[in-house]
């Protein structure tokens, strides 16, 4: 981990168009105004090699994260759907003159449920 020591402290005055455009640079990659102007000041003083690689990463990272929303936006449908079967459960329990087959309909809609959530 670095140390207080490895950095130097520097105040720069920019002009706003910049700044803003900076604000916005950084929101959409995830970074700290710091870590964007930092990247942006490696990247310009790269060589042509290192900002190959540096775009190589940034898209795996890209990639990462779609990746990872994709998984966060499945897990809100799977709880979603979970809590309708939840629903119909419930329902049926609080049922008093339930049949089978409703315990067999709720039960065959949890299985299909919890088969998805399996894949």
């Amino acid at each position: 981990m670095a140390k207080q020591d490895d950095f130097t402290r520097l105040q720069v005055r920019l002009p706003k168009e910049l700044h803003e455009s900076l604000v916005e640079a950084a929101a959409k990659t995830g970074r700290s105004m710091n870590s964007e102007i930092v990247e942006r000041l490696y990247v310009s003083g790269s060589s042509l090699e290192d900002f190959r690689q540096s775009l190589r990463d940034t898209i795996e990272k890209n990639i990462e994260t779609d990746l990872i929303n994709g998984d966060l936006r499945r897990m809100d449908e799977y709880k979603k759907a979970l809590k309708d079967v939840l629903r119909l459960v419930i329902s049926l329990l609080k049922k008093p003159d339930r049949t089978n087959q409703d315990e067999r309909d709720a039960l065959i809609s949890l299985v299909e449920l919890l088969a998805d959530l399996s894949d």
